[in-house]
């Protein structure tokens, strides 16, 4: 009989914007073509700040035009709440996502679940696990739902996986009621050990290979993957500043993702700019990359991972990446890379802060250093792409199934 998962969190596992919902999609999928049977019951939390209902919705019809959806009414406590369920197959994951009246309108979606539409959602995974049982069940999220979601599993006689993505957790309850606790790096698992004392499996998430564009494309931009404060986003701007003084035919690209350029709007001198270009949400990155000299990753936090650090090198476009969190274990296998590039202390997450030239200079002297030598920037390639190699997409996806199947 084959093994079964269900992979059940009130965040949506289609949200294009969080890389944690992508990476366990991919992780679903590797399962799915090793034999398990793979289900996921989701709720409709993305990680958007501006996501509403009709965006819900064009995530599933990504997947599936016509997808089956069907409505009802759950009264829990005495109290009634209306809800939509969308099922549909994704390339073997049989798909169950619930969409409850009013989600959209309730505070922020992604730190907001209400009573009603928690209790829906509970009463749907306890249906679901109690008609057909699983092996394993996995989730992920902190909402106030996760732990009496846990709980319903146990109780079904699964396994249950916690897959640990970021570094937002600070007690150890929530963890204490799962089996195993799932990280994508050694950065992740040393950081919760010492600051809760869990103990966590690494298992590196898997990324995609990029594809190369249908025609050639000329290399001719300085790229940042999602704008956002957290990702260096004004460290960032001010490297743009620095260089259009200094290097103006070094041209930057901005790639929106959950966050965006708006940001910039009132910053000093931003209009001056004649450096700084933009592109709206691309949901494929293959030409981005592919259009790329280099990849500027110059994050303020912690990353428990470097996807956009190794699908760039991968794809032929050296990163430089600062030296916070886990994204240089991608592509600085020795520790030594000139390309690992230390950003000031004062720079901290969602503080929206624009660098000196001398703060930035280390960052300038190798974006120009790449940009004017293909020799330098081959080397540098070719090394980050020997590590990148270690958790290419076929190994990465080698090693999700070889952990679940552990667990059996």
């Amino acid at each position: 009989m084959s093994p079964s998962i269900l992979f059940s969190s009130y965040h949506s596992y289609l949200d294009w914007t969080s890389g944690a919902a992508r990476a366990t999609r991919a992780t679903l999928h590797a399962l799915a073509r090793a034999g398990w049977k793979v289900r996921a019951l989701c709720g409709s939390f993305l990680d958007s700040t501006t996501a509403d209902e009709r965006e819900f919705v064009k995530t599933i019809q990504s997947v599936c035009a016509n997808p089956k959806v069907s409505s009802g009414r759950c009264v829990v406590q005495g109290v009634s709440t209306k809800f939509r369920v969308f099922q549909f197959d994704d390339e073997g994951i049989e798909a169950t996502l619930l969409l409850t009246a009013g989600a959209f309108s309730e505070a922020v979606p992604r730190y907001f679940l209400s009573k009603p539409s928690g209790d829906v959602f509970l009463s749907l995974l306890s249906t679901e696990l109690s008609q057909r049982p699983v092996d394993v069940y996995a989730t992920y999220g902190g909402y106030w739902a996760a732990s009496l979601a846990a709980t319903l599993a146990k109780e079904r006689g699964a396994r249950r996986v916690f897959m640990l993505h970021n570094f937002s957790y600070e007690n150890r309850e929530l963890f204490e009621r799962f089996d195993r606790v799932v990280v994508p790096s050694q950065f992740a698992r040393r950081f919760y050990f010492d600051r809760l004392g869990v103990r966590c499996d690494v298992v590196p998430p898997i990324g995609r290979r990029p594809l190369p564009p249908k025609s050639p494309v000329e290399r001719q931009y300085a790229t940042l993957v999602n704008p956002a404060v957290e990702k260096g986003a004004f460290f960032f701007l001010g490297l743009a500043r620095e260089l259009n003084q200094r290097r103006p035919d070094v041209r930057l690209l901005a790639v929106e993702s959950r966050a965006t350029c708006e940001q910039f709007r009132n910053a000093p001198d931003v209009a001056k700019l004649r450096n700084l270009y933009k592109v709206e949400r691309a949901p494929n990155l293959d030409l981005v990359y592919a259009s790329s000299k280099m990849t500027l990753l110059p994050s303020l936090w912690n990353e428990s991972f470097g996807l956009t650090a190794l699908e760039s090198a991968l794809a032929g476009a050296p990163v430089l990446c600062s030296d916070r969190g886990a994204t240089k274990e991608c592509v600085d296998e020795e520790g030594n890379s000139p390309l690992v590039l230390h950003i000031p202390p004062r720079f901290v997450q969602n503080v929206p802060i624009i660098p000196t030239a001398e703060e930035v200079e280390p960052w300038v002297e190798q974006v120009v250093k790449i940009w004017d030598d293909p020799a330098y920037a081959q080397a540098q390639l070719e090394s980050q792409r020997k590590c990148a190699e270690r958790f290419a997409p076929e190994r990465a996806a080698e090693r999700n199934v070889e952990f679940f199947n552990s667990l059996l």
